[in-house]
């Protein structure tokens, strides 16, 4: 079968692993439906329930792939080409050089400019500046989430398959700050640490619970259940010494105010299929919020309202995982369900009405040290962030000059 046909959805399983998503994507139906035609050859049907998809969401990287080739095999090679290379101009690679169903499009004499797009978007940005932090030996080592005491000079990284927290100091010695079990802690992933309270929140998965850690000494400082069951992905402070946890086995933003004695489902009817990172704003009045499937959200935390925020013309924020606040308010994403992965700068225009993206730029892509890029912590002006199994990178936030 074509390399198209793995989806979003079946990509969400293929990526998170253990990170469990609470239900398909809206276009999930027409998409098996599309598979369904595209296998027994009834390129009509395959044809429509495309079209069908691409209604629901017209911002789906792979969707579009999919609806070219059902173009293609209908006898629209022209109007195929024309929306690969709208997909191509937004930064996207993939494997429509070879795939069988677009042969006659690339037969066309416009190909040549999504020939051309591609190119430009498999060059290297950002490698140079980027350097190697550390590297955490030991077979089956995977590396989840990043916390950072410039202060003291240790990073903390979550492992998912040894679960325990591992502090590296400044001279790059490793050790177990949380070792496997420690209050009943689960699967470890997002991080963050608070700084004035010397304590490191850690969100768990499987069983899904918050932890609060002494960031000091690792002893166990608090452990608070999910209410209804689920599992957390990324944890981000909420500024009064609480904290915001994403579900993505729910499909949920839960919170736990300071000082509380329980979480609450505090976005429990949001639009999210698989919540990720979260920020909250400079002027504290939104929560950003990354969702793989759909892309970038902005929550109001007085009313709660939840506003997809329209990506620019010419990029796309699906795929996104960790997220980080630069000082200037910018975000910085890792970005990890699209090819190439990357690390993107967004700056933002949070109107009350509508908030918007600037624009976005690629700080960091086709790097091969971008295995399976995860969360990461701001140090200074570098994002410090999971780059793969085993390994923790820093690059550069500002925009490169252009």
């Amino acid at each position: 079968m074509s390399p198209k046909w793995v989806g979003m959805w079946a990509l969400l399983a293929l990526v998170w692993g253990a990170r469990a998503v609470a239900a398909p994507p809206p276009w999930a139906e027409a998409d098996r439906e599309a598979r369904a035609a595209h296998a027994r050859g009834d390129m009509p049907a395959f044809l429509a329930a495309m079209r069908a998809a691409v209604a629901i969401d017209g911002g789906s990287p792979r969707m579009q792939v999919n609806l070219a080739c059902a173009l293609a095999r209908n006898g629209r090679a022209a109007e195929a080409l024309e929306v690969l290379r709208r997909w191509a101009a937004r930064g996207l690679d993939g494997d429509v050089e070879r795939d069988p169903d677009l042969a006659v499009v690339r037969a066309l004499p416009g190909w040549g400019a999504v020939a051309a797009a591609l190119g430009r978007t498999r060059r290297p940005v950002g490698v140079e500046a980027t350097r190697v932090v550390a590297t955490l030996p030991g077979a089956g080592t995977t590396l989840e989430g990043v916390a950072v005491d410039p202060a003291r000079g240790v990073t903390f990284v979550s492992s998912v398959n040894a679960l325990t927290i591992v502090a590296l100091d400044s001279d790059g010695r490793a050790r177990d700050l949380v070792p496997a079990g420690r209050d009943g802690m689960g699967t470890p992933m997002g991080m963050a640490l608070d700084p004035a309270r010397r304590a490191l929140w850690v969100a768990a998965m499987k069983p899904g619970a918050l932890h609060r850690f002494d960031a000091d000494s690792g002893a166990p400082t608090g452990r608070w259940a999910l209410p209804g069951g689920g599992g957390l992905g990324d944890v981000a402070l909420d500024g009064t010494g609480g904290v915001f946890a994403s579900d993505p086995e729910t499909a949920r933003v839960v919170r736990l105010r300071a000082r509380a004695a329980a979480v609450e489902p505090w976005l429990a009817d949001g639009p999210f299929v698989s919540p990720q990172g979260m920020a909250l704003s400079l002027d504290g009045k939104w929560l950003l919020v990354a969702d793989w499937a759909l892309g970038l959200f902005a929550v109001e935390l007085a009313s709660r309202r939840a506003v997809r925020i329209t990506e620019p013309e010419g990029t796309v924020l699906r795929g996104l995982d960790g997220l980080v606040l630069a000082r200037d308010g910018a975000l910085v994403a890792v970005q990890n369900g699209i090819r190439p992965a990357r690390v993107v700068r967004v700056r933002l225009d949070l109107a009350p009405a509508t908030p918007r993206v600037r624009d976005v730029t690629v700080l960091l892509a086709n790097d091969p040290r971008l295995v399976e890029p995860t969360l990461g912590a701001l140090v200074g002006d570098r994002l410090r962030f999971v780059a793969g199994p085993a390994q923790l990178l820093d690059v550069p936030i500002a925009a490169p000059p252009r």
